[in-house]
């Protein structure tokens, strides 16, 4: 049975056709979050041709992504499966009500997919079809994910001719239970009206940002797409930090994006967006000093040539042994089988079954290695750094203002969880998040205790508690009595200011507040 559309993106979208609201404007129908929008009203933001101004706003996602492939993958689900994903799409309005014009921000593929389907009406499962007690001679219908022509429906036997997916009878034939056949409606009426996701009068800016965003939570833009958009903000002008706002992204990952066509030498430049070399790795190399970055490259790359001629040669070795293990096996067992000896065939048998099985999973980790030939990893960049004696250049030594911005007031975005780290894509924890925030705090205040960023956050979190200290016994093991830490590492050189002070008793507190919202939410 085909898979029912989820309830939060219905696939279901009757609606009358080019409906219109007072004045000529475009009628969308329904409430909730995903309303109908007619499908005919959906413009596209083309791209700009070559020469052209660049507007702000337009899909990151280059056109070279959209395979034939993939397309047909895309179409062949949405008429089997439903439109599991509704398009975002911006609407501009005259008054505020009257809607003129609907605009498409992200889900080009899946738009351009229902047009296809529109523009050749080909059949798709609708799951409130009501189902005949008996299927009629070229009826079209779906079987387990099968578009098909009926040929006869016979008691519980349906015999079908299976169409491709450009609705084409095929040569084959089959016969399905009854039970497994559903029937199909036309696409052109089904898909005239599509259910999305609509926000009304926003600017250029936050429809850039929209679209990036909706790209990075499903199929993420390729490192090639990533360096074209930074690339075209910053010829519009943009800062840095402009264009992290317009993405909702941050300060490392937008410059890096930025430099990278300047900082990596050609041929790692080349790896990068061809998808041969990951985002991380071209990142490693430029930790290294600009001179020593393409020497770097060259041995990085005949690193791994060495390391894939390596693990081929192994696996090669192993099938070819265990190959020959099974040949003998047989061999055995023939022998065992010819003298009447059936428990040493059987054991022989079974002998040249492992061996068969251990000589499959040789061959196919040999075409893993040569399938993944050519492909740059970051230990591949410390083989190579090793090979030729080179070491990352030394990281600058951060301010206190710089420690404030990246790791206290950096870190406050995710002291509530559920953010992804832009590098390895995972979630990142909330409570290394509280430590590493405390830290900084701790840093920043002069405190030259190691322990008492662990020992405060324990505390908070009610999993330690401060034990009575004896008289005379001293907790900090520094001598220094001149110790300028706690709140005079907030002074500026000209003396204290009330400022100063507010700004450290107000991390304190702010810390604090943060950190029991960060534990309220891990413990939901």
């Amino acid at each position: 049975m085909p898979v029912k559309t989820q309830a939060a993106a219905p696939a279901k979208t009757k609606a009358p056709a080019k409906a219109k609201a007072k004045n000529g404007g475009i009628k969308i129908a329904g409430e909730g979050k995903y309303p109908l929008v007619p499908t005919d009203s959906i413009q596209f933001v083309e791209r700009p041709k070559p020469g052209e101004e660049e507007p702000l706003f337009f899909n990151p996602r280059a056109l070279e992504s959209f395979t034939p492939e993939s397309m047909s993958a895309i179409r062949m689900s949405i008429r089997s499966d439903g439109l599991q994903q509704p398009p975002i799409v911006r609407a501009i309005t005259s008054d505020g009500t009257n809607i003129v014009k609907v605009e498409l921000i992200a889900g080009e593929r899946r738009m351009r997919s229902l047009l296809h389907i529109i523009e050749h009406n080909l059949p798709c499962f609708d799951e409130d079809a009501k189902r005949p007690d008996n299927y009629k001679q070229g009826q079209i219908v779906i079987c387990k994910g099968n578009f098909c022509k009926v040929l006869k429906h016979d008691g519980d036997d349906v015999a079908v001719q299976i169409l491709d997916e450009n609705n084409v009878l095929t040569d084959e034939q089959r016969t399905f239970s009854a039970e497994d056949v559903y029937p199909t409606v036309p696409g052109s009426t089904f898909y005239n009206s599509v259910p999305c996701k609509v926000a009304f009068d926003i600017s250029d800016a936050r429809a850039l940002r929209l679209a990036f965003s909706e790209n990075d939570k499903h199929k993420n833009l390729s490192t090639a797409e990533e360096m074209s958009l930074v690339e075209r903000l910053i010829r519009r002008g943009m800062k840095i930090k402009e264009i992290c706002e317009a993405l909702g992204s941050n300060v490392t990952w937008v410059s890096q994006t930025a430099n990278f066509r300047t900082a990596l030498p050609p041929t790692a430049l080349e790896k990068l967006l061809s998808g041969e070399m990951k985002r991380h790795t071209a990142v490693k190399i430029m930790g290294y000093a600009d001179d020593d970055r393409e020497a770097l490259f060259e041995a990085s790359v005949q690193a791994e040539k060495e390391e894939t001629a390596t693990r081929i040669n192994e696996a090669d070795e192993e099938a070819t042994k265990a190959e020959d293990d099974e040949l003998l096996s047989l061999s055995d067992q023939k022998k065992a089988a010819k003298a009447g000896d059936t428990k040493a065939a059987n054991k022989a048998g079974r002998e040249a079954a492992s061996a068969a099985t251990k000589a499959a999973k040789a061959r196919d980790k040999k075409g893993r290695a040569e399938a993944e030939s050519g492909q740059i990893r970051t230990g591949h960049i410390e083989k190579g750094a090793m090979k030729i004696g080179l070491s990352p250049k030394k990281a600058k030594i951060l301010s206190k203002e710089e420690i404030e911005e990246f790791f206290i007031s950096g870190l406050n975005q995710h002291l509530l969880g559920e953010s992804i780290d832009p590098i390895c894509g995972e979630e990142i924890p909330g409570d290394l998040v509280a430590v590493a925030r405390l830290t900084a705090l701790a840093i920043v205040g002069g405190c030259r205790d190691p322990l008492s960023p662990i020992r405060q956050y324990m505390v908070e979190q009610e999993r330690w508690e401060v034990k009575n200290i004896a008289e005379g016994d001293d907790i900090d093991d520094d001598d220094d009595d001149d110790d300028d830490g706690g709140e005079e590492a907030f002074l500026d050189d000209d003396g204290p200011d009330d400022a100063d002070l507010d700004d450290f008793d107000d991390a304190d507190d702010d810390f604090g507040e943060r950190l029991r919202m960060g534990s309220r939410h891990d413990d939901e």
